[in-house]
């Protein structure tokens, strides 16, 4: 169930005709509303994506590679000129990190924004 959970933040370029702003935005909002369904599964998927997903690697072949595709995605777009020049893998880190920290009111030291 959580691997199933999470196939879909592995699987923005799958639709080639999306601009890089509507893939991004539209990864950014399923990554967005999966954090605030599901706080605590999208902690543990983050720690293992952050992590460089050796441990998830061993229950869902092929998770690195979809990774290393969007990355590489990324970077075409960045090539071709319609992205900024930045490096694909740490924008996805950033991603991730992001939309992890939003949902559960911390900062990133991992201290509740209310309580900061």
């Amino acid at each position: 169930m959580v691997l199933d959970s999470w196939r879909s933040f592995f699987v923005f370029d799958a639709e080639p005709e999306l601009t890089p702003r509507e893939a991004l935005s539209e990864f950014v909002r399923v990554k967005l509303d999966y954090a605030l369904e599901q706080p605590e599964l999208s902690r543990i998927c983050t720690m293992e994506v952050l992590s460089g997903g050796t441990r998830l690697e061993n229950y869902w072949p092929g998770a690195m590679e979809a990774n290393h595709a969007k990355v590489a995605k990324i970077n075409s777009w960045v090539a071709d000129g319609a992205l900024r020049p930045l490096d694909g893998r740490l924008l996805i880190m950033h991603i991730w990190a992001l939309t992890r920290l939003h949902p559960a009111g911390r900062n990133a030291a991992g201290v509740a924004a209310d309580s900061a």
